[in-house]
């Protein structure tokens, strides 16, 4: 149990790093138009379909606030895709009196949120996307249940 937990554990960073070079090459965070930057993070989720809607100014994000909401919606992205077997995927974003608010909502397989898998188990996906959101002290919601595809509202991200 310990080693494939640990498995897991080396896996998720590995493919974290990943993730951070393809930002790095990619210039992201460079990118005025924050729409754009989203659709360049999830470019190599393969089998993403995605509509977004984020009219959110770059230069309305310092680039931590920037990196890690990009990072928690290519998580949530790749979450839809990899395990909820999601066809398509819905990010919007706005800001509101100096607060980011955003949501990704997917039409995949849905899941008991009450019983999602954590980092006890090898997955850190949803535990690390809590983690960044405290950080900001915003707030998460995830409504979701098996059948129903899932929708996450991040709100009150200071800016």
């Amino acid at each position: 149990h310990h080693l494939e937990t640990a498995e897991r554990m080396l896996l998720s960073s590995r493919t974290e790093l990943k993730r951070c070079l393809w930002d790095l090459r990619r210039n992201t965070l460079e990118d005025r138009d924050f729409a754009h930057a989203i659709r360049q993070t999830l470019e190599p989720i393969p089998g993403l379909s995605a509509a977004i809607r984020f009219p959110v100014s770059r230069q309305d994000l310092d680039d931590t606030t920037a990196h890690n909401v990009l990072c928690i919606i290519r998580e949530l992205a790749a979450n839809a895709i990899r395990h909820g077997k999601a066809r398509h995927v819905r990010i919007a974003g706005e800001c509101h009196d100096g607060r980011l608010s955003f949501s990704v909502r997917d039409d995949g397989s849905g899941f008991d949120p009450g019983r999602r898998p954590c980092g006890t188990t090898g997955h850190f996906g949803l535990d690390g996307v809590a983690e960044r959101v405290e950080r900001f002290d915003g707030r998460i919601e995830i409504r979701s249940a098996p059948g129903k595809g899932t929708h996450v509202v991040i709100t009150d991200i200071k800016l």
